[in-house]
């Protein structure tokens, strides 16, 4: 009887798709409130040590890959890399299990990368959103599940630049050089090109920190679920 669509984009598309829009309902997890909204974020010129976050599947295959091999890539060109892991479901409190990165250690081991960094599981909205704003750039190597990926609406909220792949799914939210700075899919040397400059473009970074406020508006539409009981039943 009734199909949810994840923000308005998502609810477009499903529409497309040949499902009736009166059965389609948009709607998105309440965010976390905050004292005071976290600020525009800028970055001095020159830098050298990194900080990049990835939310997203831990899972072979979820553009981990590319993460890493981007991240030898900047470590050569003399960079100092922190790579912080979060694993994107929000519904799962319980901490990241051997199983579950065995992958990962394997594939750190392998490209000689000595120290990983963080890997995050089971954290608050609130939480997430305060390590990705402490984090210099968001990356998306590759869409995760949720549309728009947890990690793109976390970015936006946090001021946090975006260098995202060119994936379909991303472009009716994400534009080069105006909110998020482009890569190929699949193309780590691409990925670690522009993170180096975007750190190395103060003027650039300031501007894609500024530009998050119109996109998180054009992607939200807030609901709460009581809210949306009461509409139904009243209709």
């Amino acid at each position: 009887d009734w199909v949810g669509g994840h923000v308005i984009l998502a609810s477009l598309r499903i529409e497309e798709s040949g499902i009736a829009s009166q059965k389609i309902i948009p709607w998105e997890w309440s965010q976390p409130t905050l004292a005071e909204p976290y600020p525009y974020k800028e970055i001095p010129m020159q830098k050298v040590g990194i900080e990049l976050i990835y939310i997203g599947p831990l899972e072979a295959g979820s553009g981990i890959d590319d993460l890493l091999e981007a991240t030898i890539r900047l470590h050569k060109n003399g960079y100092r890399i922190s790579l912080q892991l979060i694993r994107d479901t929000l519904n799962q409190t319980s901490p990241v299990d051997s199983e579950e990165t065995a992958w990962l250690e394997k594939r750190v081991q392998a490209l000689g990368i000595a120290e990983l960094g963080n890997v995050w599981a089971g954290l608050s909205p609130d939480q997430m959103l305060a390590r990705v704003h402490a984090a210099d750039l968001a990356v998306i190597p590759q869409p995760s599940r949720a549309d728009p990926p947890l990690g793109v609406t976390l970015a936006m909220a946090a001021h946090t630049p975006i260098v995202a792949c060119d994936h379909p799914s991303l472009e009716s939210y994400l534009y080069h050089n105006a909110n998020a700075v482009i890569f190929p899919t699949g193309n780590p040397r691409s990925m670690a090109h522009r993170i180096e400059r975007v750190i190395g473009q103060p003027a650039l970074y300031a501007q894609l920190s500024e530009a998050s406020d119109l996109t998180l508006d054009k992607l939200k539409v807030q609901a709460r679920w009581d809210e949306l009981i009461e509409c139904w039943l009243g209709d």
